[in-house]
């Protein structure tokens, strides 16, 4: 079974079937999708969840504990978060089997980052599909982004005018974690109600002067002198460090996307080059940003700009040893 994002949040009752495939690179709505479907799994009782990520290969933790259920509570929830936007080689034949017979009271909701034509055409991805339940993320489109921009303030309590969702739209760029971040420092400096362009150029402009997103393509452009300026003076005038780290890790997965994704043609070119450093190295990278996020909302020890610094050089290819050129 297939449903949309819109879809999901529209149906009611118990969750059905009980394995889910969340797949998209938009971290803001895979996020929705599964707090959604945990709400679901949860409206007709009390369950136990774990969480499990999983890289190159499957996590024994995750066998042991779906094998052995709880004697105090058989419901059971397992969010597994396959880091790699194509399956671990380990993890597809257990999932085939809990695929074909699920276990009675477990549910498993499985993310995977990215919409990639040979993991939609993959013999799991079809069996989500026929067997479980699959939510394709796709981003919202360049038509659609104003109206996106325009909901989701509405949600938070925010009357733009035309002016202020026009500067939005401007500052986010199709970012939806970037524009997660801004309303909330918005909501959360002038409370809900009328926003004006003012209010929005205000609290928001001493980082767009500087520039999350010049800062983001100074990183996947190799750009570390840049990065280094632009990092330290975003922390120096208060910039958001969730706006600002949510900029990086929108670029960081345009990178990864296939290259025949819609983009502004104006970065084509930025992350055409940036994609000859090799899949391999974006891995890397995507994998220090979830480090880098855990820093950012304090569920990890160390500084968060110092955290988004480190990624951001990173990105950008600084080599340590020999320092930052001349």
């Amino acid at each position: 079974m297939k449903i949309t994002p819109v879809e999901l949040t529209r149906s009611k009752g118990p969750l059905t079937p009980s394995l889910w495939l969340v797949a998209g690179a938009e971290v803001v709505l895979v996020r929705e999708v599964l707090v959604k479907l945990e709400e679901r799994a949860r409206s007709i009782g009390p369950i136990e969840r774990e969480v499990f990520w999983i890289e190159r290969t499957l996590d024994a933790g995750l066998m042991e504990a779906h094998d052995n259920p709880s004697l105090f509570n058989p419901r059971r929830l397992f969010v597994v978060h396959v880091m790699s936007p194509s399956w671990p080689p380990a993890l597809v034949p257990w999932l085939t089997e809990r695929l074909t017979h699920p276990h009675p009271e477990t549910w498993i909701l499985v993310t995977v980052p990215g919409l990639e034509r040979p993991l939609r055409e993959s013999a799991l991805y079809k069996l989500f599909l026929k067997a479980g339940g699959l939510v394709e993320c796709w981003p919202p489109d360049a038509a659609r982004w104003a109206s996106e921009v325009d909901r989701r303030a509405r949600e938070e309590g925010l009357r733009p005018t035309s002016e202020a969702r026009e500067l939005l739209v401007h500052l986010t760029e199709g970012n939806l974690l970037a524009l997660e971040g801004a309303l909330r420092v918005l909501r959360l400096a002038g409370g809900a109600g009328p926003l004006d362009v003012d209010s929005v150029g205000a609290l928001l402009g001493s980082a767009s002067r500087h520039g999350p997103f010049d800062l983001a393509e100074a990183a996947i452009g190799g750009d570390p002198r840049r990065v280094l300026a632009m990092t330290l003076a975003l922390e120096r005038d208060g910039a958001e460090a969730p706006l600002v780290l949510g900029t990086l890790a929108h670029e960081l997965h345009q990178v990864l996307a296939s290259p025949g994704a819609h983009v502004l043609p104006r970065k084509a070119g930025l992350y055409e080059a940036a994609r000859k450093r090799g899949r391999p190295f974006w891995h890397e990278r995507l994998v220090e940003l979830q480090a880098v996020d855990l820093v950012v909302k304090g569920q990890k020890p160390g500084r968060p700009f110092e955290a988004i610094l480190l990624l951001a050089l990173r990105m950008a290819g600084f080599a340590w040893a020999e320092g930052l050129p001349a």
